[in-house]
């Protein structure tokens, strides 16, 4: 029903509210601690989060103006120019057995620095197609939405109480976080839907077929160069999965954000998000059932 639901659709209030509340809820439950073992050896979280704010935006770039429409290819870019995501990185490292404390400074890091990075790829890609856009109301927006509750978060774990309960609580507070994201979901879905009633179409289904193939092939290409480039400059195993997985992972709440404000398609970033949780569970099975080094031997 996108035209009754677009008044709520086009609330930039609602969907800013959503955004903060949800990455306040996501980094509540990060405990601070664990970042002080990243940063006694930071190197595999800066070279995993140059693959992703790098390496990443800048394969889809070259991908999405070869293939793609400017509506879907600009979505794609998009896609892959905001930061990591803050949940599910660290726990498909734990997973594959890999060093998690990497993947949360990752995640630390791609989302404390996006209000500076995913402004300039956007502005350097397709920001001048883009009606309207303009680079500092999207730092603003980025640093207020994005940066801001990560570090009000953070604060608030320093009280005991909120610290422990969050910790307690994290299933449910996870929960509520996914719950926020379909919210962003079907707004976005609400927006397409006008685009498509009013014959607004540029694109085909072999082009949506075109794009599913191009997100698997990016996100895969992206983690095993992680993986296997990580091994190249001595990364042990736990390294290398943490680095593989958290420089290929992108944060889903963010790109629909940002893919709704400036009005492009939300399609690359559900199929890139999708494409993630299978693939990367599969992956981090098979790691996780081949990873020698995190054998004990037998004394």
């Amino acid at each position: 029903m996108p035209e009754t639901l677009q008044p709520i659709a086009e609330s930039t209030l609602l969907r800013q509210s959503l955004l903060f509340v949800v990455l306040f809820v996501m980094a509540l439950p990060v405990a601070t601690s664990e970042l002080g073992r990243a940063l006694k050896s930071p190197w595999g979280a800066i070279y995993a989060s140059s693959i992703n704010f790098l390496m990443l935006p800048a394969l889809a770039w070259i991908c999405s103006d070869f293939f793609f429409t400017e509506f879907l290819g600009d979505g794609l870019i998009i896609a892959t120019v905001v930061p990591c995501t803050l949940a599910s990185a660290a726990v498909w490292t734990r997973r594959a057995g890999g060093n998690d404390s990497i993947a949360i400074l990752v995640t630390l890091i791609t989302n404390g620095f996006c209000f500076l990075l995913t402004p300039w790829w956007i502005w350097m890609t397709v920001g001048g197609g883009i009606t309207g856009f303009e680079t500092t109301e999207l730092i603003r927006d980025l640093a207020l939405l994005v940066v801001l509750p990560m570090v009000l978060a953070q604060i608030a774990r320093q009280f005991g109480e909120i610290g422990n309960q969050a910790t307690r609580y994290k299933l449910s507070l996870s929960t509520t976080a996914q719950i926020g994201i379909l919210v962003m979901v079907a707004i976005g879905a609400v927006k397409m839907g006008n685009r498509f009633t009013a014959g607004n179409l540029d694109f085909t289904w072999l082009d949506i077929g075109l794009m599913f193939v191009a997100v698997n092939v990016l996100h895969l290409l992206t983690l095993l160069f992680g993986y296997w480039s990580a091994g190249w400059f001595g990364f042990c195993r736990r390294d290398r999965i943490a680095i593989g997985i958290a420089g290929s992972q992108k944060t889903l709440m963010v790109g629909l954000n940002t893919a709704v404000e400036l009005n492009r398609s939300i399609l690359p970033m559900l199929l890139f998000h999708i494409c993630q949780l299978v693939f990367d569970t599969l992956i981090a099975d098979y790691w996780a059932k081949n990873n020698d080094e995190l054998v004990t031997p037998e004394v």
